[in-house]
């Protein structure tokens, strides 16, 4: 369950994802002024007076509000101190932004300060992006590969190294840009959480085959990692897609399974009999099971040829092609069937 916290009038409830309706305008601008001063990686801290003296000056009702004022500068940012100090409190309580400390004043006073964490970072560029259009969203986008990227090479693993170099090159050739409004929601839930680490990486497998191309660009990246990089990662994702089938099969498939655990190059998936319904174990390359996602449908010659694969039934000895209704598919990938967490996907035993 995502935080809730109720608004000041107590009509609305915020979280991550409310940040994004219109009423909630000044949480968005709080988060933005990190945009303005370019974090991305890393935040620097920021005291109540820099950022308030700031959303004077861009906030709209604000601007409207002090519109023709005599009202020093100094003054507005004052007499707005309790009302902004509280949506400050309101992201901290979402792990957005951290009290950092305090510092000295001119006056020789103290004044706490604040610091954006990496998931306010990532927010605040996200807003950037969905507000705006042209350069502005292009290099908004970015950033939030960047941030993605130092997310996933925090993690010292093999496949995270995979990830990353995958973000890398969705960065240098300008992946989701075009259709970036299609992918937006996709963005919201792909929060760098450092406690949601193997949430994340699902929700990335889960954009491998769903959005086009970037299956293809993903076995590409694969393909360019040293020898040993390459076999774990690859042994990550049998294991991944494996793991999602574990509790919804049968003794058939796990004597299969188990015969070919160290073959990292083969995943064991389930097939459905066309004529006879019975669910059968069977072996499939890992590249060709990604590149089927996009291919199982399609009328390519790449296609034809994977469509042609024929896999004998255990029951009735009937020849079968994979079927794209087999729980291979439903379980590790395709939402659609039903959403747990943060839109991962369920699997259903009537898949």
């Amino acid at each position: 369950m995502p935080k809730k916290i109720v608004t000041e009038n107590g009509s609305k409830l915020v979280s991550v994802d409310d940040l994004f309706h219109d009423k909630n305008e000044l949480y968005r601008d709080i988060l933005l002024w990190a945009t303005c001063k370019g974090f991305t990686t890393s935040s620097e801290e920021f005291s109540y007076t820099e950022l308030g003296n700031w959303l004077i000056a861009t906030h709209r009702p604000f601007v409207i509000e002090f519109k023709g004022s005599r009202m020093s500068k100094s003054y507005r940012t004052h007499s707005k101190q309790t009302f902004i100090k509280g949506r400050i409190t309101k992201l901290i309580g979402l792990d957005l932004i951290q009290l950092n400390g305090k510092r000295a004043t001119k006056n020789r006073s103290e004044t706490e300060t604040y610091q954006f964490t990496s998931q306010g970072l990532y927010l605040a560029w996200l807003i950037n992006a969905r507000k705006n259009v042209g350069s502005i969203r292009e290099e908004s986008i970015s950033k939030l590969f960047e941030i993605l990227i130092y997310y996933f090479q925090e993690s010292k693993s093999a496949f995270s190294q995979c990830i990353s170099s995958l973000l890398l090159r969705c960065k240098d050739y300008g992946f989701f840009s075009e259709n970036f409004n299609n992918y937006s929601e996709f963005f919201s839930q792909l929060l760098p959480k450092v406690k949601e680490y193997d949430t994340t990486i699902k929700l990335m497998l889960i954009a491998i085959t769903c959005v086009d191309g970037l299956g293809a660009l993903f076995i590409e990246t694969l393909k360019t990692l040293d020898k040993e990089t390459q076999k774990l990662a690859l042994l990550q994702i049998k294991l991944d897609i494996e793991g999602y089938l574990d509790f919804s099969t049968n003794k058939e498939w796990e004597i299969m399974r188990f015969n070919n655990i160290q073959n990292y190059n083969n995943v064991t998936l389930t097939n459905i009999c066309h004529k006879c319904k019975h669910e059968y174990p069977i072996q499939l390359d890992i590249y060709d099971f990604i590149e089927s996602i996009e291919l199982r449908l399609g009328t390519s010659k790449q296609a034809m040829h994977f469509q042609e694969m024929g896999f004998s039934c255990t029951n009735c000895g009937s020849s079968n092609q994979v079927n794209p209704h087999s729980k291979c598919y439903t379980s590790w990938f395709n939402s659609k069937h039903g959403t747990i967490g943060r839109g991962l996907p369920v699997v259903w035993n009537s898949c």
